[in-house]
């Protein structure tokens, strides 16, 4: 209207008030889709990608880099007070730090040792092995280029026009527990997985094509959309950022598939008349 747009903030707040209400609009659209035939059902191939997240790499820790860093600490609080030895024997100009320089620097250093002592028994009293300071839920994550901290998601794509079935977000490293969780999330919208499984077993083969199915959607994603990190913070806020992602992947696609008067023909709309 008027070349008017909402401003970042605006769609900001958009999203992270709706969260449950766009993932039902995922879900519903998924249904859409099933209705007018483009799932086929045949095939359907599951795998995850690690995408980065709203925490750097220097605000995730684990017991060793603590404890390192701590070492570390120790050895700097020692040099800093032998200096500080120094600077009272020396002649006032002859120090290179003067006295109050040198106990700004140890307190400083003390308090990062404490916050980082915090962190420490954090871990040891609990059963996660990394903390993250900017977003809790991240992790560090293994990929094909080295680590990063952020989340594992997790898609279900169909083989007869690659759409998405299912989606899902983890903070866990691995792919194996989620990988199921998803397939039972894409029975739900399909109902189908016990052929498809008597099927793949009857045509191992078929795994070999797990990996191209999934390639792509991903790949859309990450480079023809230039999404490659969630802006969100907080596992469920990330679940529904994803939800929303894999959303705008299916009704690009599915514009592709049919038309837009079918689609809203499906969807119950009234098209108004062409001119």
């Amino acid at each position: 209207m008027g070349k008017l747009a909402p401003d970042h903030k605006t769609i900001a707040d958009f999203r992270k008030d709706n969260l449950k209400a766009l993932r039902a609009v995922n879900r519903q659209f998924t249904l859409l889709c099933r209705q007018l035939g483009l799932f086929g059902g045949q095939l359907l191939a599951v795998d995850g990608s690690k995408f980065g997240a709203v925490n750097a790499r220097d605000q995730n820790f684990n017991a060793e880099k603590l404890q390192d860093l701590l070492a570390r600490a120790d050895a700097r609080l020692a040099e800093y007070l032998s200096e500080l030895d120094g600077a009272d024997a020396a002649e006032p100009a002859a120090a290179p730090l003067d006295k109050t320089q040198l106990a700004a620097k140890i307190a400083a250093l003390q308090e990062r040792q404490d916050w980082h002592r915090e962190l420490l028994a954090q871990l040891q009293d609990g059963e996660e092995k990394q903390v993250s300071v900017t977003d809790p839920d991240t992790r560090k994550m293994p990929t094909a280029h080295g680590t990063i901290v952020g989340y594992n998601a997790q898609l279900a794509v169909d083989a007869k026009h690659k759409l998405i079935a299912a989606d899902d977000v983890t903070n866990d490293v691995t792919d194996y527990q989620q990988l199921a969780e998803v397939a039972l999330a894409a029975k739900a919208n399909e109902g189908l997985m016990e052929a498809m499984a008597a099927r793949m077993k009857a045509q191992p083969w078929k795994f070999k094509l797990r990996k191209t199915l999934a390639e792509h959607p991903f790949g859309t994603i990450k480079r023809w959309f230039g999404y490659t990190h969630f802006l969100m913070k907080g596992l469920e806020k990330v679940r529904a950022e994803w939800s929303l992602t894999t959303l705008a992947y299916n009704l690009k696609r599915v514009l592709n598939l049919v038309s837009f008067e079918q689609l809203m023909m499906a969807v119950g709309a009234k098209m108004p008349p062409r001119a």
